[in-house]
């Protein structure tokens, strides 16, 4: 079963930029503007390093994501949560969550 709508689907293919949400170390908010795309059922990005954006989804896999969509008049996007994955090599800290 998968969580992505066919208007969300649309919306990642027509390749707006995301502002993803991370949690650093301290509680504060971090934000980083990237690129996003689908791999089958997936929301992917690419990062070339281990930035703190990538730090941070590793130690607390809870983000945001948000899009500049294209302006349309009265249209509406729907919100799907997630988590990000964690490799098998670390899991959870508290089990049961993402």
């Amino acid at each position: 079963m998968t969580l992505l709508t066919p208007e969300f689907r649309d919306l990642i293919s027509s390749g707006p930029l995301a502002h993803l949400a991370t949690i650093n170390a301290d509680g504060s908010p971090q934000v980083s503007v990237i690129w996003i795309g689908l791999d089958g059922d997936d929301v992917v990005s690419g990062h070339l390093d281990r930035y703190v954006k990538v730090r941070n989804a590793e130690r607390d896999p809870r983000v945001v994501l948000s899009f500049d969509a294209p302006r349309v008049p009265g249209a509406t996007w729907p919100s799907t949560p997630f988590c990000t994955r964690r490799p098998p090599s670390r899991p959870a800290a508290v089990p049961g969550t993402c």
